[in-house]
């Protein structure tokens, strides 16, 4: 009985074995797969009868040992909508079934190969569509995290954006050169049609009746008023203002705007309702190009601060910078993904468009993941349900763009791991060949 049960337990090990083998191979085979997960093996004894005076070989079973949550190398490549996660997490993505349509089962992954296919798909090597949020704005603060669904890349142009807002950072001199009273500068913007227009922007000292000095003296009857500046803002047969726009004259707030009033020639004037230390200062005006009212917001800086519109030393207008939101129709030039995972959509004429944000998927046992084709996964029961959360947030790590994450395979330990399977099995092969010869000598003694 001992004997037999000797041979048992041997082709049992060489079983156990050969599955030990068979896992090396798979990790070897894969070592260059990008995303792939190794399998390990564990080993197991199954004790049919042992006691403190007798023990009967058992068996040994071998059972695969996952490594999902261990990562491969990270490294950057020339795609620049690859994708690696430093750290825990995985991609979730869908198996398209058609051109059209996709598998209902989620499934989630680390191989982020990601590029755009013919149906403005990011698909990975292995077929699988990655997934996201799609954006409920423009600007990509906001996504509606219940819609996660394949992510779908437009190449339809984008429509002009009329401007809304101008703003402006420029130094007006605090001591002008005696005969000059005023300053213009133009700037770009953009109609509801996307065609190019202009706002001309003159800031003009103001003055009124008063004593004159030679440091003031505009004419015999109009002096300078000192750190005051007219502000006139003329665009298609409209104009706004002027507008007083007077400067600090304390050392706390010298050269900084403090308070923007409608000048006496426009006591219409739209100046800004609200003037406190550190609140926009703010002048709208309301344009029109043909296509009807045109609201736009000039952004001067804010009261009390040195950012925006100053008047500090100097002898000439210094713009430093003058930018506006307005832009005519865009043509679809590239898509990128940034480190938050938003995916933007980017135009030939500097406009972008947010459409959606990658998430990462959590599990309490991501080892416990059940695998699928192509370096996928499923959820279990032992894994526990997703946790789909923004990258780098609820125990995910941080998204690595233009980046793609290697195989865990080290190559020098499946060596080494092979040649104790191949002395096992040999060692094994060896008991049943004894095993064998010490029946054959029993079934001997019954014929002599």
């Amino acid at each position: 009985m001992s004997l037999i049960g000797s041979l048992n337990a041997a082709v049992g090990g060489m079983d156990a074995q050969a599955f030990a083998l068979s896992s090396i191979s798979d990790n070897v085979a894969n070592s260059q797969t990008v995303g792939f997960k190794q399998t390990d093996t564990a080993f197991s004894d199954y004790v049919t009868q042992s006691s403190a005076t007798f023990h009967s070989p058992g068996a040994v079973v071998a059972l695969p040992e996952y490594t999902n949550s261990v990562q491969g190398t990270i490294s950057q490549v020339s795609n620049p909508t690859a994708l690696a996660i430093s750290g825990s997490g995985f991609f979730p993505v869908q198996l398209p079934t058609s051109a059209t349509t996709f598998s209902p089962q989620q499934y989630y992954t680390r191989t982020g190969d990601f590029t755009t296919n013919n149906a403005g798909n990011l698909v990975n090597s292995t077929g699988y569509v990655l997934d996201g949020w799609p954006a409920t704005n423009v600007t990509g603060t906001a996504f509606n995290t219940n819609a996660l669904g394949p992510i779908e890349i437009s190449q339809a142009p984008s429509p002009p954006v009329p401007t809304s807002n101008i703003t402006l950072a420029a130094n007006l001199p605090a001591t002008p050169p005696v005969g000059t009273t005023s300053y213009s500068s133009n700037v770009p913007i953009n109609d509801a049609s996307g065609n190019a227009q202009t706002v001309n922007m003159t800031w003009s000292q103001a003055t009124a009746a008063g004593p004159v000095s030679a440091t003031n003296v505009v004419s015999a009857t109009n002096p300078v008023i000192p750190n005051q500046w007219d502000l006139t803002l003329a665009s298609g047969g409209t104009t706004t203002g002027p507008l007083q726009v007077a400067f600090g004259t304390t050392p706390a707030t010298a050269g900084m705007i403090t308070s923007i009033t409608a000048a006496p020639t426009d006591p219409a004037g739209t100046a800004p309702a609200v003037q406190t230390t550190g609140s926009p200062a703010t002048v709208n005006m309301t344009l029109n190009f043909g296509f009807g009212p045109q609201n736009i917001a000039l952004d001067l800086g804010q009261f009390g601060s040195s950012s925006g519109v100053t008047q500090f030393a100097g002898t000439d207008y210094a713009v430093a910078s003058q930018t506006q939101n307005g832009s005519t129709q865009g043509n679809y030039s590239s898509v990128s993904i940034q480190s938050t995972g938003n995916v933007v959509i980017n135009y030939d004429n500097g406009a972008t468009k947010t459409i959606a944000q990658i998430p990462l998927a959590n599990f309490a046992s991501p080892d416990s993941l059940q695998q699928q084709s192509g370096q996928a996964f499923t959820a279990t029961l032992a894994s526990g349900p997703a946790n789909v959360v923004t990258a780098g947030t609820g125990g995910t790590g941080t998204m690595v763009v233009g980046a793609e994450e290697g195989s865990n395979v080290d190559i020098a330990t499946q060596f080494t791991q092979m040649i104790v399977a191949q002395r096992a099995y040999t060692a094994n092969s060896k008991v049943v060949t004894t095993a064998n010869s010490m029946l054959q000598d029993a079934l001997n003694m019954i014929q002599g």
